[in-house]
């Protein structure tokens, strides 16, 4: 498949709004030329709506190409728009996340690695946690460690519904306990990877050329990770490990 972007970004709603008005505009126009066929002194009616329904037709191809064309991106593109996704958009909103005291953490975020992603540290002086976000075009991972030796069963169920609320929109949550291979350290590893399957229907979309859809995600995993944050201070879960989250 050509990786390719609208020539021009508009919401659903507008596209097929304008399309539907410059549609209506032209049928209306043809309509009224030929109602007025043969009618006597009303040729300059006819000509006046047929020059109108010529300037709607060219206007509706215009706009069917532009709105709905499609160039080529190349990956140089593709790469700079995941760049600023991962680098400048996901952190300034998770700098809004707030722990359970009400207190903003500040947010550091580490170059690319793993091919597509980067690593979050977000701290105050009441919690300290790292993450890992990748962003493969259309699919997205996020990935929390934990220093636990609490089982699987019951990590999951602790964050039921911080994870519960992320399937509920079509993140698949898998949960794996781990040995970091260079220290030691043994960690338990939450993956949520969107989009999964949720009523046999694929949930990707065109993400990164999509506005909203990217707002939608990244406030979304700003959202589940404050919650991740505020469970684990309730439950005085350790969220804080000595390796950086990354792929496994």
């Amino acid at each position: 498949m050509i990786d390719s972007k609208k020539l021009i970004y508009l919401p659903r709603k507008i596209k097929w709004s304008i399309v539907g008005a410059l549609l209506l505009l032209f049928l209306a126009a043809v309509y009224i030329s030929l109602a007025f066929v043969g009618v006597p002194d009303h040729s300059d009616w006819i000509l006046l709506s047929l020059s109108l329904a010529h300037m709607a037709g060219t206007a509706l191809v215009i706009s069917l190409i532009l709105i709905f064309g499609e160039r080529e991106a190349n990956l140089d593109y593709l790469t700079i728009k995941t760049q600023n996704l991962l680098l400048k958009n996901m952190p300034k909103t998770l700098g809004h996340i707030a722990d359970s005291h009400g207190q903003k953490l500040n947010v550091k975020v580490s170059a690319i690695n793993n091919i597509f992603g980067a690593n979050y540290t977000l701290e105050n002086a009441n919690t300290k946690t790292k993450m890992w976000v990748g962003f493969n075009v259309e699919r997205i991972i996020v990935a929390y460690f934990l220093k636990t030796t609490e089982s699987v069963e019951t990590i999951r169920n602790i964050f039921q519904y911080t994870f519960g609320g992320a399937e509920s929109v079509g993140y698949k949550v898998n949960f794996e306990p781990a040995t970091i291979k260079n220290t030691g350290e043994n960690i338990l590893s939450i993956w949520c990877i969107w989009p999964g399957k949720q009523e046999g229907t694929d949930l990707s979309t065109d993400l990164l050329n999509s506005p909203d859809k990217k707002l939608f995600i990244i406030q979304d995993i700003a959202m589940m990770t404050q919650s991740f944050i505020r469970t684990a201070e309730r439950h005085s879960v350790n969220i804080f490990t000595d390796a950086d989250p990354a792929p496994l």
